[in-house]
């Protein structure tokens, strides 16, 4: 560190005020550190992506020995994306004491084979957290629930609930419940609501719900209430507005505001129309149920949403989530619905707040609106450099992604995902 942050300062002394490249800093980094860099750089800096790895471990009792196998899954060789040359390490826990063996990996396949006169309570890969990448590791559910409790790193927790609530197991989503009721660092257990929430199981949905009675801490029921926003289940309702009785942080109540908007056609929407009529700090929580009434589909929110995103009518805190929500709303609506509201955003790319001019370019990406091509050129002409910029990306978009019928097939998906929830839950039911 003491290397890396002296050449810094020494780079921002040499070149202050000069136009630079990569390659200036590159030389500076090679003076202070006394190594050539360019492999490096050209491995991290100009060659796309970086590693994918999956890794599988398998213990050989009988030759006393661990083996890991490690895959780089990342090599393209038609996108340009080599197996990358990096230093990281695998480590194992026998009898509560933790040993590390250190790895130079440089193929797409590498087998390492260490010594382990027992069987290991946990495996690892890069337990030092050395390195930049993407991880695929199932040691086995008894190596991972240790993991869980006992890692002592946040990324290791973190990795073993994702592993287990990914796999599906009833048992595992539990011991994952049970975990994140104990977990001392209130950013694993938002990693731990998360994961439950992109499980899809009848299992995760009980447990958010038990979390959700039961976590007091403001920096984790935001996490808790978006993870909620995947299931569409009268329980969620009821234990979202259950926490709206009470005293909420900002943050906590837009999502729960997001929540119950998330329940489509149930959605209490009297409730979110007067949420996002209401004031609040910073229009946190307002902004919140404005993006509740986008995500309820409910044609009855269009008048709001269009009155919403008028000059005054909402305070700029959140006008331009006003102005996200109408798009976004806009998608599941029928034609003249939506056409109302694609006149709406083309007449709002001449309001005066850049923040809101720029949500309704968005906007209309969002909504695939070919007929306001004309208006978004023109609007791209008249702005500044980076404003032209993202409205051209968005036009290039709008001509490129013709996708008829994408919102039905959606709507298909969300419908069988919630069948397939319920019908595992009638089947643990029937289970002794």
């Amino acid at each position: 560190d003491d290397v890396f942050w002296g050449a810094v300062q020494d780079y921002l002394k040499r070149y202050n005020g000069r136009v630079v490249e990569t390659e200036d800093f590159r030389h500076v980094l090679e003076e202070h550190s006394g190594r050539a860099l360019g492999h490096f750089f050209d491995q991290w800096f100009y060659i796309p992506g970086y590693p994918h790895i999956s890794v599988q471990f398998a213990y050989d009792a009988d030759k006393q020995q661990g083996t890991f196998t490690i895959e780089q899954t990342q090599v393209d060789a038609e996108a340009g994306i080599p197996a990358f040359t990096f230093q990281t390490s695998v480590g194992w826990v026998i009898d509560g004491e933790s040993h590390i063996q250190p790895l130079q990996i440089d193929q797409t396949h590498y087998v390492a084979t260490v010594a382990m006169p027992k069987p290991p309570a946990q495996v690892r890969f890069d337990p030092l957290c050395q390195l930049l990448h993407k991880l695929d590791f199932q040691p086995g559910d008894d190596l991972l629930r240790r993991q869980l409790t006992d890692a002592p790193d946040i990324l290791g927790r973190i990795h073993a609930a994702q592993e287990l609530v990914k796999g599906g197991r009833h048992a595992n989503i539990e011991a994952v419940v049970a975990a994140c009721r104990q977990e001392p660092f209130w950013g694993v257990r938002c990693e731990m609501a998360g994961a439950l929430g992109g499980a899809n199981s009848e299992a995760a949905l009980s447990g958010l719900l038990a979390l959700l009675a039961s976590e007091q801490d403001p920096m984790v029921l935001p996490a808790l209430l978006r993870a909620a926003t995947a299931y569409r289940d009268a329980r969620v309702q009821a234990a979202v507005e259950a926490l709206l009785e009470g005293p909420l942080g900002y943050d906590a109540t837009a999502a729960a505001y997001e929540a119950l908007g998330a329940q489509r056609e149930q959605a209490p929407l009297p409730l979110l129309l007067e949420a996002a009529q209401t004031p609040s700090f910073n229009g946190v929580a307002q902004s919140g149920a404005l993006r509740g009434l986008a995500a309820a589909r409910q044609p009855g929110a269009l008048p709001a949403l269009l009155a919403g995103v008028r000059a005054g009518a909402t305070p700029i805190y959140a006008r331009p989530t006003a102005v996200a929500a109408l798009a976004e709303l806009g998608k599941w609506l029928e034609p003249p619905a939506r056409q109302q509201a694609v006149e709406a955003l083309v007449d709002l790319l001449r309001d005066p707040h850049y923040k809101v001019a720029l949500a309704a370019v968005r906007g209309l990406g969002v909504l695939g609106a070919t007929e306001a091509i004309g208006a978004l050129e023109a609007f791209a002409r008249s702005r500044v450099v980076q404003e032209a910029a993202v409205t051209e990306r968005i036009i290039a978009e709008i001509r490129s992604q013709e996708k008829p019928g994408e919102t039905a097939l959606q709507k298909q998906v969300e419908t069988l995902s919630d069948r397939l929830r319920k019908l595992e839950e009638q089947l643990q039911r029937l289970q002794p």
